[in-house]
């Protein structure tokens, strides 16, 4: 756990680099709420990852300049852009968005979709299902609102230790509120953590083998594994079909 004043790039670069020193040798995909300098720092410490930026972000952005009336139609609009089955489809798609009646009256929401367009076409590599999981970041974000509360109830602390003290513990208490009733039905409902330590062992143990060994509806009853290979597999085939 790490804590700052303030979240900047710069405190994301040390995070990061901590966690290269600790073994993370690599990060498949990074997705990120529009943080300036934010992209560069990941690209810094691990070159390879696949940035993408949260869309959910970019419609937020993009509707500030929408009147009232026209948003729903304007967000009707965006939403051919992200769930184009391809990235020519998506390109046209935006093409077709910056050439129609809504350019005209907002010129700013293109010009920011194409802006962040090299991190919004990584989506495209992905079948739906792990599509799904790229297009936000409110998961994360709905967890540190729920954090917020606890810590700007307390007011100060007198030291970053009994921070980190609330913040374990409020991290508990979200946790067994949380939509996995896999997670607490499996295993929070049935085990009592004897430490920070213990508790990080435990939900990790766990953790990898939900992520890893167990077949899973929304993958059409493959494991992660299973479906990461699969796809994989397809990706190759295509590269050869295309060469």
């Amino acid at each position: 756990m790490w804590i700052d004043e303030n979240e900047s790039a710069s405190f994301w670069a040390r995070i990061l680099s901590e966690l290269q020193a600790r073994g993370v040798e690599d990060v498949l995909i990074a997705l990120i709420d529009g943080l300036t300098g934010f992209p560069e720092a990941i690209a810094a410490v691990f070159p390879k990852t696949q940035i993408h930026q949260c869309t959910v972000h970019l419609i937020r952005q993009s509707l500030k300049y929408v009147s009232y009336t026209d948003r729903k139609a304007v967000a009707r609009d965006l939403k051919e852009i992200y769930n184009s089955p391809t990235e020519s489809a998506a390109e046209a798609e935006l093409t077709a968005f910056e050439t129609g009646r809504w350019n005209e009256k907002y010129p700013t929401i293109a010009l920011i979709w194409r802006r962040h367009w090299e991190r919004i076409i990584t989506v495209f590599q992905y079948p739906p299902q792990i599509r799904k999981m790229l297009y936000t970041t409110n998961a994360i974000e709905s967890l540190n609102m729920q954090l917020r509360k606890i810590i700007k109830n307390r007011g100060h602390f007198p030291n970053d230790d009994s921070a980190i003290k609330l913040i374990f513990l409020a991290l508990r208490n979200i946790i067994k509120k949380w939509r996995n009733g896999k997670l607490r039905d499996e295993y929070l409902n049935q085990h009592w953590f004897l430490s920070l330590e213990d508790a990080k062992r435990k939900i990790e143990s766990w953790r990898l083998s939900y992520n890893s060994d167990r077949p899973h509806s929304a993958l059409d009853g493959f494991t992660p594994l299973e479906f990461a290979m699969q796809h994989k597999q397809t990706l190759l085939l295509n590269t050869k079909l295309s060469a």
